[in-house]
Order: structure tokens, then sequence, then C-alpha cells
């Protein structure tokens, strides 16, 4: 799989939303998310599992006469987010209108928010992770 940088799944988004009004959608919007998860299980002082995975995925909301689909893949490949799309439209075209529905927000920007993300999470090893982790229940019972 490509490199997902944020332009890339801006990309897949923007994409996605023109395939769903293609499809018959008023209205779309996309959803996209990239992370990646490490635990580590201790029980009794022993580690009993330990794992890290990336994950990834978008999500897509159409509406068709106000009435809203949704769909999602984890599968970030060309042939899945088709696939998510025309599921979230046959949804959309399937389900019951909203009378109520006010539409998508416009589009606008974001203000930034500063310091509320720590590199250092992000840059821990395996091994580093394990030993705090066995650190902090080693102490545990100090509580």
């Amino acid at each position: 799989m490509e490199e997902l940088n944020p332009e890339r799944l801006l990309e897949m988004g923007k994409k996605a939303v023109e395939k769903a009004v293609k499809y018959g959608a008023n209205e779309a919007e996309a959803f996209l998310s990239e992370g990646f998860e490490s635990s580590v299980e201790i029980e009794r002082g022993q580690i009993v599992g330990a794992m890290s995975r990336k994950e990834h995925g978008l999500g897509l909301r159409a509406v068709y006469n106000n009435a809203i689909g949704f769909a999602y893949t984890t599968i970030l490949d060309e042939k899945s987010i088709t696939e998510t799309v025309e599921r979230a439209v046959k949804f959309a075209k399937a389900n019951k209108p909203d009378e109520n529905w006010p539409g998508f927000p416009s589009p606008k920007e974001f203000p930034s928010v500063e310091n509320i993300y720590d590199k250092r999470i992000t840059e821990i090893s395996p091994q580093e992770l394990i030993s705090q982790c066995l650190f902090n229940a080693g102490n545990s019972h100090r509580l």
C-alpha cells in the first residue's frame, strides 16, 4: 500500500465525495482517519500479550432527497473506496427522508490548536513500552 500522507488522504476523500454525487447523492461528506495503537497485557507481573498496529479508514455519509446513508471501510484502495461509496448512496436511497435535514455545513477553516500532541508517545519503542508497563505494574501495589 502506498504512503498515506495527509494530502493523499484528502485526495481520497475528495474523490469519494465526487463519486457519491456521480452515483446520485445530492450531498456527501467523507471522513478519513489514520492512527497507530500499541498495547501490552500484563497479568500477575508477567507479559501475556503485546501488539502494535496501524489503523486507517474512510467513512462516507451520502444524502439522497434528505435521506442519509453511511458506509465505512478500512481498506483504502480504489476498489474498496468505490464499493463503500456505492453502499452509502444505496443506503441513502433506501432510507426514509429526514424532513428536518439542514444539509451539511459549508466548508470553512478551523482554528489551529497548539500543544495537544506529544510526539514522544509515537516514538516510543516496543521494548520501552513493555519496560514502562512492567515498571508501572510492579509499582501498582503502592497505590
